[in-house]
This record gives structure tokens, sequence and C-alpha cells, in this order.
């Protein structure tokens, strides 16, 4: 037995040394049998098994070491009797070495498979580890991820009502803008009603007492001998309800704003006829002219009038214009003349003496200097002394004040020749000023205050006064002295007799 062991353990050392066989026996499924399955190396090393012993006949060779005496021992009954017996002595200590290589073999086949199995649990476990820490990142993952979309909700809220919050301050700034819009031009458009509606009231008040004025007088031309007659017209309005009115100077005294004649007088080819002044004036709604198919004639009966014969009109007040220096040409060569200036002291205060009746008027701004650049005035008159059907019935035109003067203003409201002698009305229906002339174009007219006017207008009534008060004295009164001739009673005629036994 130890020399077994020994060669077993000789074995297992050479195996040791030496590379595995390829030629390993494979179990069932073709996985070959590890080394450590045959810890003897007896499949390794086959000559280190005990040799069979041959049996008789097999052989004639004796076996090595004692062959001598195996042959003489082989060679009778007894010796095979031995043979036989080491034979069977010698199988059973091969069987125990196979099954010794077996459980051997088996042991380490088990041992594999348990090693196996313990790699296989072990990475079965990191697997399992893996999943349930892949796992647990996948929870946390989703736990973020429904935080996230948590979060992003709740952002997504708050914008949402945000956003609406402010689309509502939007379209309620919207709606308050547009309530301010609306409103302010509701305002506009109520105050231009307003303002229109309220010219409209005022040219409604005032164009009754509007008068429609015509200027005749002659010029006598030495060199021909002839005399021709030179008519214009022009507009009055009414101050008092006694017949005071106001116009231009150059409508009822036309020549001494005209060039061409002031310069044939300067040269001594003509001379203004002065004392042949007519003047006709015609209230509002009174037929001027015939109408289509009469002839082109004036109707004067219907008219107040200042000539020869007949003094309807007399003259109250007349400003004194300033005059300036031109040099104009002629057909001799330059001429220079006096000319008043423009504007300045362009106006005259008349009375219509008709003291049967009471006249519509418009009031005279009593301040003069309420009046400013870029407020709205209305100009009424009879522009290019236009006529409708032939009626005197006066055109209004509506502007601003451009620029306000010391005794002028300048209007960018529309004036044409005919204009001139017109009132210049405000909102109120106030005169603040008097059509005088146009400037370089029809759409820049010239008025003269009102404050001149106010002025004027008091010194002449403190002198109608003092007449009034002078007449009474004597048991008279002015409409009987200057009433219409052709209409005075016998009071009127015994009041001239006093007044010229007064005077005497």
């Amino acid at each position: 037995m130890n020399s077994l062991e020994e060669r077993v353990n000789a074995s297992r050392c050479e195996d040791s040394r030496e590379p595995i066989s390829t030629s390993f026996p494979r179990f069932g499924n073709g996985v070959p049998f590890p080394t450590d399955f045959f810890p003897y190396g007896l499949v390794n090393n086959p000559s280190t098994l005990p040799p069979l012993q041959p049996t008789a006949g097999n052989t004639d060779e004796p076996p090595p070491g004692d062959g001598a005496k195996n042959t003489k021992r082989g060679t009778g009954k007894g010796g095979r009797t031995a043979h036989r017996a080491l034979t069977l002595f010698a199988w059973p200590r091969i069987l125990l070495m196979v099954m010794v290589m077996l459980s051997s073999a088996a042991v380490a086949h088990w041992a594999y498979l348990y090693q196996s199995l313990e790699i296989a649990t072990a990475g079965l476990d990191q697997t399992r580890s893996e999943l349930l820490r892949a796992e647990s990142e996948n929870k946390a993952g989703q736990r973020w991820r429904r935080q996230f979309e948590r979060e992003n909700q709740n952002r997504f809220e708050e914008l949402r009502k945000e956003i609406v919050a402010r689309l509502v301050r939007e379209n309620q700034r919207d709606r308050l803008r547009q309530k301010k819009l609306v409103a302010a031009l509701s305002s506009k458009v109520a105050k231009a009603q307003r303002e229109q509606s309220s010219f409209k009231r005022v040219f409604s008040a005032a164009r009754d007492s509007i008068l429609f004025i015509r200027t005749e007088f002659k010029v006598y031309f030495l060199q021909t001998g002839e005399t021709k007659t030179f008519t214009s017209f022009g507009t009055g309005f009414f101050i008092s309800p006694f017949g005071e009115a106001m116009t231009a100077k150059h409508v009822l005294y036309p020549w001494l704003y005209h060039r061409k004649l002031k310069a044939m007088e300067k040269l001594g080819v003509a001379k203004v006829l002065a004392d042949t002044l007519e003047l006709t004036m015609w209230l509002t709604d009174s037929q001027v002219r015939g109408k289509k198919g009469d002839p082109a004639s004036f109707y004067e009966e219907n008219a107040y009038r200042l000539d020869g014969e007949r003094k309807d009109i007399r003259i109250l007040y007349t400003a004194d214009p300033e005059v300036k220096t031109e040099q104009i040409m002629s057909p001799v060569g330059p001429v220079e003349i006096e000319i008043p200036e423009l504007g300045k002291g362009d106006f005259v205060i008349f009375q219509i003496m008709d003291f049967s009746r009471r006249f519509k008027f418009v009031p005279l701004d009593p301040s003069g200097h309420n009046t400013t650049a870029l407020d709205e005035v209305m100009a009424i008159g009879y522009p290019l002394a236009r006529l409708q059907e032939g009626r005197a019935i006066p055109q209004a035109s509506r502007g601003g004040v451009r620029r306000v003067g010391p005794s002028i203003m300048e209007l960018d409201s529309p004036l044409h020749s005919g204009n001139s002698g017109g009132p210049i009305l405000d909102k109120r229906g106030r005169v603040v000023g008097l059509a005088s002339a146009v400037l370089d174009s029809p759409v820049y007219g010239v008025a003269v205050r009102a404050v001149d006017l106010s002025a004027a207008w008091m010194q002449v009534r403190e002198t109608v006064r003092m007449d009034q008060r002078r007449l009474k004295g004597i048991g008279c009164y002015s409409g009987a002295v200057d009433g219409i001739p052709g209409r005075q009673t016998l009071q009127a005629r015994h009041c001239r007799g006093r007044l010229f036994a007064a005077a005497l």
C-alpha cells in the first residue's frame, strides 16, 4: 500500500509538472474532466498502474523480476493456481483504485459544480443587486420625473395664471384706453357739435343784424372831360337797437384806399367828386335786385339811402387812419402817394335813422382783449357781393385767429371782396373784430380789433347822449329831429324850429 501511495503521489507530482492531456475522458454532455478528477495521475500516466500478469498461453516471456521463480511455479498446476490467486488479488486493488479515482472525479465534479453554483449565485446576487439598484434608481428617476412633472405643471399653471392675469389686465387697460379714447373722441365730437351748434346759433342770431352796402361816387377825368361812376360793395352790422351800425371806412370812402385814383389825382389826371357819394343799404332778406327775367336794377324803395335827396343815414364817427407813403408806377413814371395803413383805423360808425323800429344787433366785446391766437371765429357778410335770387342773404365762414397785434388781428378765415365791414364773431356771439382787408391770399384776412371799436363806440354813445339831453331840454327827441324826411310829424317840425331858435 505504501508503494502504491508513493507511486500515486509520484504520479500526482508528475501531473502537476506536466500539462493536462488533451485526451481526457468526457462526461456524457461532452464536457471534459478536469485534472482534479484524476488525482493520482492514472490517466495521464498509465505506466504507473500495476501490470496485469498474462495468463498461461498468452506469452512465453517471463515476467520481469521473478521470472525464473514464476516460470517454475507456473509450469505446474500449483504455479497456475498461485498466478490466479495473485491475479485475483490484484483486481480488487485495481477496482479500489478505480473507485477512488471515480470518487475523486465525482468529488471534483461536485466541487466544480458547487463552485460554478457559487459563481452563478454570486452573479445572480450581483445581478439581483444591480436590478434592485436599477429598480431603485428607476423608482428614484420616476419619483424625480414625477416631481419634475409636478414642478413643471406648477410652473406652467403659475405661468398660465400670470399670462391670464396679464391678459386680463391688458384687456382692462385696453378697455380703459378705449373708454378714454371714446370719451375723448365723444367729448371732441360733442365739443365740435357744440361749437358748430354754437356757431349756428350765433349765425342764426346775428344774420338779421347784417347790412348789404352799395357805394357810388363819380370821378372826373380832366383830359377827356368825362365823368365816370365807380361802384363798390361791402357789409355793415348793427351794434344797437336804435340803428347805430359799423362798417369799414374803405367801404364808405373807397377812393381813399384806391391806389390808382390816388396816383391819377397826384398827377392831375383825375379828380374824385366826394360830394357825389351815394350810400344804399339793405337789411337782411330784402330784395336788392330783380329776379330772373327782370331788369338788372337795384330796388331802392326798400333800402336806406344817403344822397342829395334822402338822408336816411348819418355818419356818427369816422376813425383817423394811420397814413403811410408808397411809391407806385404810372405811365409817366413812379409816383409817391399817401395811403392809409392796412387795417388800422379802418372803420366808421353810422346810424340808420328809422326810429319807428327796433333793429337786431350784435354786441361788441366790452373788453376787446379776450381774443387770442388759435381762437375760433366766424365772419359774416356778402363775399364777392353775391346775392341769392336777388335777395340780401348773408353768408358765414369759420376760421381761426393767426396772430393778434396792437390794433389788428390776422385770420385764416376766408375773406373776400364784399366781406369788408362785416363782423368777426366769437362763440359767444360777441363782435371781436371788423373785417378790413385780405392779405396776400383770400384765406389770410385782416380785421380791426374790437378794442378800438369799443373805444370809439363809447365816445359816440356819449355824444349821442349829449345831443339827446340837449334836445330833451327844448322838449324834443332825436327821433323827431333826425327822422326820415317826408315822414316827420308836426311835432318834428316844431322841434326843428325850437332847435333853430336855441341855436340863435
